[in-house]
Parts: structure tokens; sequence; C-alpha cells
């Protein structure tokens, strides 16, 4: 059953074979249709995502805002979307800002109905944007980074705010009876991380260590998905107890490094190359890369879970797509 194995990977408790998840965009699905419907037939994914939605009976104040107050630019910029609205650009704003009820009803009612469809799968309850993203969102990239020195005392305050709903999600998907928590924060550039270290371990540290502490007391796993040049916290992550670290891009850190480093103390997921082998590379190149991954990243015991580091897009060749999913059951951990 896929609950068990995921959960024997993540455990390093020898599962039978390497467990896996789709990790793949919308519009690729749009794309193949039934081609890749047809084919995923035969490729079940272990790990079942699930979302929240927006309160029952809520609208959008105006076209396009999000329950935040964010709204995002028709434009975009690589895989991320500007705003054109960010509620608390100016700080003069935060005292009279309301933050969304993580209680409101009607939040779950999707991932309830979508939970009952996959009864075997390890189920994975989404808290995205968690802190740092969302904080980019409310406050905008160069604020943010720039108040980490000018207003800390405000960055910590509103990334309690933050972790606060945070914390109601949690503790709902736990009553809902999920197995694991999925958060999603970047931290890293393609060739370093985003802040200092230092800020890194002030601010965001101990906050998911209050995050992560409360899942592992209502019995939920950690993941956390975070692109980029992270290899610099990847102790940190580990000291908080986070299970799975997701992201790993290639192009970004070095897997063979990470592997080296820190493989058996935390399970990993992801390692795929979503920039360049998949869209670019041939059916063996990607066959190569899933052998690599497992063998660097994974153990004689388990500790990996396949995944791409970001989604598979729709610039990727169907054919790549097919050789990701047939090599998951090709190869196995390594051995001894």
């Amino acid at each position: 059953m896929s609950r068990g194995l995921v959960k024997k990977a993540v455990e390093f408790d020898s599962p039978k074979r390497v467990p896996f998840i789709y990790w793949i965009d919308s519009r690729t699905f749009q794309k193949y249709g039934e081609a890749l419907i047809d084919f995923l037939k035969n490729f079940p994914e272990d790990i079942c995502q699930l979302n929240i939605t927006v309160p029952k009976g809520w609208h959008p104040p105006q076209d396009g805002e999000d329950e935040w107050g964010c709204k995002r630019s028709a434009v975009s910029s690589g895989a991320s979307s500007l705003f054109e609205k960010q509620p608390l650009q100016d700080w003069d704003a935060f005292q009279n800002y309301s933050f969304p009820d993580p209680y409101a009803p009607g939040r779950f009612e999707q991932a309830k109905k979508k939970k009952q469809a996959f009864p075997d799968s390890y189920l994975l309850g989404t808290v995205g944007n968690t802190i740092f993203e969302r904080m980019q969102f409310l406050h905008g990239v160069a604020n943010t980074l720039e108040d980490f020195y000018l207003y800390p005392d405000m960055i910590e305050e509103l990334a309690d705010r933050i972790v606060e709903y945070n914390i109601g999600l949690i503790k709902q998907w736990a009553e809902l009876g999920v197995d694991g928590i999925f958060f999603m924060d970047d931290y890293g550039f393609q060739d370093q991380l985003a802040m200092s270290p230092e800020h890194f371990r002030k601010i965001f540290k101990p906050r998911y260590q209050q995050m992560i502490q409360l899942c592992h007391d209502l019995g939920l796993y950690t993941f956390l998905h975070t692109c980029g040049n992270v290899h610099e916290i990847i102790p940190d992550l580990i000291e908080i107890g986070l299970d799975v670290l997701q992201g790993l891009q290639p192009h970004a850190v070095d897997i063979e490094q990470v592997g080296r480093r820190f493989r058996g103390q935390i399970c990993f997921m992801g390692g795929l190359d979503a920039q360049c082998t998949l869209p670019f590379g041939t059916s063996e190149e990607v066959r190569q890369m899933v052998k690599r991954c497992i063998q660097h990243l994974g153990t004689s015991k388990g500790g990996f879970i396949g995944s791409p580091s970001t989604e598979i897009l729709p610039d990727t060749p169907l054919e790549n797509i097919k050789a990701v999913f047939r090599s998951w059951r090709e190869f196995d951990y390594p051995e001894q």
C-alpha cells in the first residue's frame, strides 16, 4: 500500500521500492491529454497532495484579488507572478490589516472529497507560501529583504502572524487525517541563499521548528519544498527535525555533494532536472538522471522519494515524461 511505502521511505525502514509523486503542471496535462493520462494509469502515484480552498461564500472584493488582499499582475516573471497590489507594502497598514481566518468554514471541503478518492495513498496537506513567500506577497520582495535590516521587529511580527494562520491549518489537517504537512518556501536563488544564513536562522528557523514540533506532536511528518541553492541551511533543517526536503535543483546544488554530506540524516525528495534534462535531454539521459538521484540521495534502507525538483512543465517531451516513471520502477535503492 502506498501509505506504508512512503512511511518506510521517510523512516529508513527498507521500502520495497522507491515511492514517487507526479508533480506535473496542469498545463502539461492539458497539452498531452489522454495520451499522458492513459500512460499514468500504469504508474499510480504514491502521494496524494491536498490543498485548501477559499472559505465558503467568499468572493474577492476586486477582480483578481486573493483572500490576503494581494492581486497578481497579468505580467509574469519566470515562474513567479508579479503583484500589482500588496496590502502591507507600507508598514502603516499593518495595524489595521485583517489576516484570513484559517478556521473559516469550507476551506477543507474539496480536500475531504479528494481524500475519500485516494484511500490507500499517503496524504499530504499543503501549507503553501508558508512564511517567506507569504511575506513577499504581502510586503514586496525588495521591501522584505531590506527590512531584515531596517525593520527587523516588524518582519518578525509579520512572521508570527503568518505562523499563527499556518498553525490553524496544521491542526485542521491533523483532524482530517492526513499523514504529513507540505510546506513551501523558496529560500535560494540559483547560486546562493536569498538571504544571509544568519537571517534565516534568526527569523525562519525557530518558526519552522515551532511548526515542525507541532506536526510531530500531532503524529504528522513534515515536508519542505525549497528551490535554489540551499546547501548552507540543510544542516539547520536537519537540526529542527524536518523529515523530508523536496527540491534539490541540480543546477543550483551539487546532488552528489548533498548525498555525501547528508543522505541518511534526512529523507530527500526530488533532484530531477526540470530545467534542462527533462525538456531538452534524451529519454536515455532522463533514465540515467533518475538512476543518479536514487543512487546518490537514497540509502540501502530508503530515505528518498521520487519527484522532479520542480513541476514538469509542458515544454517536456511526452517520451521524457514516460521515461521518468518507467525509471522509478526500474531502479532500486543503492546496496549497502
